[in-house]
């Protein structure tokens, strides 16, 4: 792990295990014991996978792609403990959605009721 400018190192802390592996990926999965800690200020913290093992990067034709240790990087988003306020969140928004989708809906069903109502006023009118 490393931390941005601002970060607080020891708040840091995390577990990891690999959740799936094939030919062409790897996916590691990180707990953190203080989700709200990473990247909670304006210069995100970064995280460092480092492979020691060169037999890990084998190309296709079956030959070492290199011999040198491969490090990756790669900022983190800040983040939500699951079931948290952003899962509650994103229940209220489906609520609203519903609901939005209801209004749109009879508002377009009482507008065709409302448009043959007044063509027929305006056929009586024009005549």
């Amino acid at each position: 792990m490393i931390p941005g400018a601002e970060s607080n190192a020891t708040a840091l802390s995390f577990r990891w295990n690999v959740t799936a592996e094939d030919k062409r990926t790897m996916d590691i999965q990180m707990f953190f014991d203080n989700p709200f800690a990473v990247s909670s200020n304006p210069i995100p913290d970064k995280v460092r996978v480092t492979f020691n093992d060169p037999k890990l990067w084998i190309g296709a034709d079956g030959l070492l792609m290199t011999n040198n240790t491969k490090v990756i990087e790669r900022f983190l988003p800040t983040q939500m403990f699951p079931g948290g306020a952003g899962a509650a969140a994103a229940q209220t928004m489906t609520g609203a959605a519903s609901s939005a989708k209801a209004v749109v809906i009879g508002n377009f069903i009482f507008n065709l009721l409302m448009s043959a109502s007044l063509n027929q006023l305006w056929s009586m009118i024009n005549t």
